[in-house]
């Protein structure tokens, strides 16, 4: 009985293509690497063909790098980074993406309250559009205005930017009611409020 890990039949050709630069290719064969148990070994090497079919607009592939991220597996953890890949695969539909997005909402909300501005950036992301939390645009301008406030120090430009283009953009469209609650978000945020299973409900 021949291994499912001799180097041969359809694993070399998948490592052929997946070398050759098709993205499919590549995440399948990450897929394998992670998912597989005796076929081959190593996170690493799974996140970086993730990387690879990511980067080429693989939905899967962005929505799966995301939940690497998450995680830690085979590339460091970083919470704010997967949530920027799982708003961009559920924004394209993933329902992967947006599940995940709900799942850990509450590690993406202190990554931003200490600081991260691409982490606020993606939780108005979130709200405006509704992925794993429920839409409200008076709490993604909060997030925006957090952002732009409070996550200025050593924040990349580019986040700066499009989160002062969208809160400009969401801004015209609201009442002087919702300025008001949108306010009342920001002013909370330094004062989580904890639910009795732990659950951040700051916001």
């Amino acid at each position: 009985m021949h291994s499912s890990a001799q180097p041969d039949g359809p694993l070399t050709l998948l490592i052929h293509s997946a070398a050759e630069g098709d993205a499919d290719a590549q995440f399948n064969l990450a897929a394998l690497l992670l998912d597989v148990p005796g076929v081959l070994q190593g996170d690493e090497e799974a996140a970086k063909w993730m990387t690879l079919a990511a980067k080429q607009g693989h939905l899967k592939a962005i929505s799966r790098l995301g939940t690497l991220r998450r995680l830690g597996r085979g590339i460091p953890q970083d919470y704010a980074s997967a949530a920027e890949l799982h708003v961009i695969a559920a924004s394209d539909g993933d329902p992967d993406a947006r599940s995940s997005l709900a799942d850990y909402v509450d590690e993406i909300r202190r990554t931003a309250l200490e600081g991260s501005a691409l982490a606020a950036l993606c939780l108005a992301k979130m709200y405006h559009r509704g992925l794993g939390v429920e839409r409200d645009n008076n709490k993604a301008v909060a997030w925006l205005r957090w952002c732009q406030e409070r996550c200025v120090g050593g924040a990349d430009a580019d986040v700066l930017d499009e989160a002062a283009d969208m809160r400009s953009f969401l801004l015209m469209f609201m009442t002087p009611d919702d300025k008001r609650r949108s306010s009342r978000h920001f002013k909370r945020f330094s004062i989580p409020r904890r639910s009795k299973d732990g659950r951040d409900n700051s916001v």
